[in-house]
């Protein structure tokens, strides 16, 4: 049952209130087991008027609040009831006719409000509890110290869809930077490898953040009509081999994920699309970022590299190169060679969970099955791959 709270509710009046709400319940068609409180007209509420609200949650557990001002919202908050009762805030509505196209992917689109605020939304309605739970993810890595886009709220637009409404702070994308300064790779490359040794570095709690390899194994055990056993049994064999971690990782970190804003010394690294971060070893952060910049050529996912990074194939090739130099503190060419092959190799298995899990409209079948006979033919490779890069890793420890 709803039950519309309106006005103001105040010492006064909130005895009366809760007279009319135990009228409405008792008049009720059938016995009411759900009640729901629509705060969609109601202007202020005191400490009596969230008594009654507490009295009808220890009578209905299942209480909601729902669409609540922003400043009926605080009193909830500031009190304590939010944390003991579900309250949601009324979403606002934005129109898009009067925002302004920043860019859009082959996922989304990002619209700018106004010189303060953002709205990122999904290009497919199905897509927004993802979207919604990135948000939360950003927060969470946010107040871990990951520097990060501030997400404010979700926010309705006038063709229906949700968004989540972020911190307008006109960047440029990394790849956007390195596009137009091929020359200056080096200059800031540091700042961008430093950028994920902080987010490495913190440590979290079992459970806080999803498992990142947990997620590569569930799109491996996701049944896929390209693939079958033996293939699948060889492919989670290949990631057994990645150590399980609690240290958070993006795994997504190419150069398109990454803001740069500020000038000159006060240039500062953000990162964004946070849908991928996880807790988990920090090879993981290798996969993320040679999973986009270092796709393999025997894999059908190659030409497209460019629409994923933002980058020309030597701008990307001599970028991640020079990332993993700096990674891993390798300056013998011949090792870094090693390094780098490897690092492809490793990345090619999140592209494997991601194609066993998900079709796309530009690959077919007859593509997504020679990819996948190609890594089990050469899976001692793989495996060698990822031991390698786990030990040099270990090292770097020590």
């Amino acid at each position: 049952m709803i039950y519309n709270l309106t006005g103001r509710i105040d010492t006064v009046n909130a005895p009366k209130v809760d007279v009319q709400i135990q009228a409405a319940i008792d008049k009720a068609s059938e016995p009411v087991t759900n009640l729901t409180f629509d705060c969609s007209a109601l202007d202020y509420i005191s400490s009596t008027g969230l008594r009654i609200v507490l009295k009808y949650k220890k009578l209905y557990p299942s209480l909601e609040v729902i669409n609540v001002s922003n400043d009926v919202y605080n009193v909830f908050e500031m009190t304590g009831f939010s944390r003991i009762i579900t309250v949601k805030k009324a979403m606002r509505t934005i129109n898009l006719n009067e925002c302004t196209l920043l860019g859009r992917g082959g996922n989304g689109e990002v619209y700018k409000i106004n010189d303060e605020e953002i709205i990122k939304l999904c290009l497919r309605q199905e897509d927004e509890q993802k979207l919604i739970e990135e948000m939360n993810l950003a927060r969470e890595a946010f107040v871990l110290g990951v520097p990060t886009v501030i997400s404010f709220d979700t926010a309705k637009v006038n063709d229906g869809r949700t968004g989540i409404v972020m911190e307008a702070i006109n960047p440029d994308t990394y790849s956007s930077w390195l596009t137009e300064h091929p020359d200056e790779i080096d200059t800031y490359v540091q700042q961008y490898v430093d950028l994920f040794k902080t987010t490495n570095a913190i440590e979290v709690m079992p459970g806080q953040f999803r498992s990142a390899k947990g997620w590569i194994k569930d799109k491996l055990n996701t049944p896929s009509d390209c693939s079958n056993p033996e293939w699948d049994e060889a492919f989670l064999e290949i990631l057994d081999y990645i150590p399980e971690g609690y240290l958070l990782t993006h795994n997504d970190g190419h150069p398109n994920n990454v803001l740069m804003y500020g000038d000159g010394d006060d240039r500062q690294l953000m990162l964004i699309d946070m849908g991928d971060i996880g807790a988990g070893h920090p090879i993981m952060e290798i996969i993320g970022w040679s999973f986009s910049m270092l796709t393999p050529k025997f894999c059908f996912v190659y030409p497209y590299a460019k629409m994923f990074t933002g980058l020309d194939d030597d701008v990307r090739y001599r970028f991640i190169r020079r990332v993993l130099s700096l990674y891993f503190c390798i300056n013998d060419e011949e090792e870094l060679d090693r390094v780098v092959n490897a690092a492809s190799m490793a990345g090619t298995i999140k592209m494997v969970a991601s194609h066993h899990a998900k079709k796309y409209p530009m690959f077919n079948d007859d593509q997504r099955k020679a990819f996948f006979s190609y890594v089990y033919d050469h899976k001692l490779e793989f495996i060698d791959a990822i031991k390698y890069l786990c030990e040099l890793i270990d090292r770097k420890k020590k």
